[in-house]
């Protein structure tokens, strides 16, 4: 259903303006000549506004989408249910490059592209990102987790071990198990993802006592409501997904970065790119929320993106019903100003 990519490639990180405007038209005559009901558009190059030139860039980016779409209903004189919604976060500061596999090579591993020697290690370049997957021998992972916490720039990494993920920071070491619907966090050395004080207040809470076991473990919903406005929000949910069942080949070891730190190619220690005016990919607060704005239902200000799919969903099925459509408030508020 995707009918509309926009995306010229890594040359958009370079030129962005040259862009932006042709990838809109192009957007604009599509969706004026699509005869079907439902148009889905991918518009991939404003990541590369928010990397290159930051967040006001960014913000009159979504004020030309908002009056593209209002030249669009005008021209096509009919009622348009509008969702736009972002993929990921941006932090929006700017980022120095950790050259992460120098700093493991200095450790006596080899950056290779294929796994023969317990020492190797893959680092995919995947971008300017605030995260790296890390491929290697699972025994090894240890050695490598204990090295990264010693980088700069480096927040946290974690690793399966058995049948628990190993959080290894420079703030400590911790361990997340699964059971069912329920996480269990248990720090073993400092708290690296500072969620101690959070563990003691779900436990004082008295609604908690149904979704908690004497073994520690909490429901996935508590914690949910309890981290949305945490530094790491939903994390044990999340780390977990990333290293069973968010992609085909989870990495070996998944590293997230501290605010204003990021990784890729070398070639972002040049002034060719200059796309470090903003990053994603951590599991910071700056860095996981995107938005969510619709003009025919209401929304929660957080939401999982499994929440997300379903208000998509149902939205259609409210709309068959016959409904009464919400009012659109999320556009007014670009044209008159982003909010502070």
């Amino acid at each position: 259903k995707l009918h509309f990519l926009g995306f010229p490639g890594y040359i958009a990180y370079v030129f962005p303006d040259q862009f932006t405007q042709t990838a809109i038209d192009t957007f604009k005559n599509k969706l004026l000549n699509f005869k079907g009901k439902e148009f889905i558009a991918y518009m991939g190059f404003s990541d590369a506004i928010a990397h290159v030139q930051g967040k006001d860039a960014q913000i009159e980016f979504l004020k030309k989408i908002s009056f593209l779409l209002d030249e669009i209903r005008n021209e096509l004189g009919i009622l348009l249910d509008v969702v736009i919604f972002s993929d990921h976060g941006n932090n929006f500061v700017d980022n120095i490059r950790v050259d992460l596999a120098g700093e493991l090579k200095k450790a006596g591993l080899n950056d290779t592209d294929h796994l023969e020697s317990i020492n190797d290690f893959i680092l995919p370049r995947n971008g300017f990102v605030s995260t790296a997957a890390i491929y290697s021998h699972p025994d090894t992972a240890p050695v490598i987790a204990r090295t990264l916490s010693k980088i700069e720039g480096v927040d946290f990494s974690t690793y399966l071990s058995g049948q628990s993920i190993m959080v290894h920071g420079s703030n400590g070491i911790a361990s997340i198990q699964h059971q069912s619907n329920t996480f269990k966090y248990t720090p073993l050395e400092g708290d690296p993802l500072q969620l101690i004080p959070v563990l003691e207040q779900i436990k004082q809470n008295s609604q908690s006592d149904d979704h908690s076991n004497s073994r520690g473990f909490i429901s996935s919903n508590d914690l949910w409501q309890a981290t949305k406005q945490h530094i790491y929000p939903d994390p044990l949910h999340r780390i977990w997904q990333g290293h069973h069942d968010l992609v085909q080949h989870p990495a070996t070891l998944i590293v997230s970065f501290q605010d204003g730190f990021a990784f890729g190619p070398a070639i972002f220690d040049q002034h060719i790119i200059a796309g470090r005016k903003s990053t994603h990919g951590a599991l910071l607060n700056t860095h996981s929320y995107g938005f969510y704005t619709t003009d025919f239902q209401p929304v929660d200000d957080y939401n999982r993106p499994n929440t997300i799919a379903s208000l998509l969903k149902n939205s259609a099925l409210a709309k068959q019903s016959g409904k009464k459509k919400w009012p659109f408030k999320a556009m007014e508020w670009l044209k008159k100003g982003y909010p502070k």
